[in-house]
């Protein structure tokens, strides 16, 4: 009886482990503004593909983008900026007739609750130092010095910057106080219950913070790459992106 019921086990164990074998995992590399929403997205997907396994990466647009260019694994990179994404369409990494504009985003400042709640600051000079990410890699940094030039105060402020590695960092940063604000996507700021957007300080004069998708070239699994992609355009999924706060129209 004992032998019996080791060898079931056994066998149990074996075809358990030959399921898993069976299922196939996507990476997809994002910008970091999109954890939240492609974790909520990754799920249903899985529900309705059971063989799938999706893994997600995030981090600066920029900096993902070099690591697709230094051959990183991935099936599907979903960007927050045009131009790093049409940088790898023209190397070639990312097919151009397999890809599409997801939705846009707007960048705002922010401050900690705490803060907002004592006072409201009405100028960039009232601050002592304020989180962006690293304009050369990541697009909500870059959106934000576009922003300071516009209203001619980059300049005076730059010298209060405390760079990020990604937006999230930013996020972080003012969560915990570190830093007196902030700028982030409109996305980001809305899934904190720590910080609030400041409303006296208005961004503007960026350009059009688009999300383009893509499959890539060399990707293994091309089929499944393209039915994310295709997934992700969806009318059901469509409405999970603005209940984040994306504009899809």
């Amino acid at each position: 009886m004992k032998k019996f019921t080791l060898v079931s086990l056994l066998c149990c164990c074996m075809l358990l482990t030959a399921c898993q074998e069976q299922k196939t995992e996507i990476t997809i590399s994002a910008a970091s503004s999109l954890t939240d929403v492609l974790e909520d997205v990754a799920i249903r997907y899985e529900e309705k593909h059971p063989d799938i396994d999706v893994l997600i990466n995030t981090g600066g647009s920029g900096a993902l983008g070099q690591q697709l260019k230094q051959g990183a694994p991935v099936d599907v990179f979903i960007s927050a900026s045009s131009d790093v994404f049409e940088r790898l369409v023209k190397e070639e990494i990312i097919d151009s007739k397999e890809s599409v504009e997801l939705f846009t985003n707007e960048i705002v400042l922010i401050e900690h609750v705490d803060q907002l709640e004592e006072e409201h600051a009405t100028d960039l000079l009232e601050y002592r130092n304020i989180a962006i990410g690293t304009p050369e890699t990541v697009p909500a940094g870059k959106y934000a010095k576009q922003s300071l030039q516009a209203k001619g105060q980059y300049e005076q402020v730059k010298d209060r910057f405390v760079y990020a590695k990604d937006v999230r960092q930013v996020l972080h940063y003012v969560e915990t106080k570190n830093v007196d604000a902030g700028i982030v996507y409109l996305t980001d700021a809305m899934q904190s219950t720590k910080v609030k957007v400041n409303q006296h300080i208005e961004l503007s004069g960026y350009e059009p913070i688009i999300y383009p998708a893509g499959v890539i070239k060399a990707t293994e699994h091309r089929k499944q790459a393209l039915d994310f992609l295709a997934f992700l355009q969806q009318e059901e999924i469509q409405a999970i992106y603005k209940e984040y706060g994306f504009i899809t129209e």
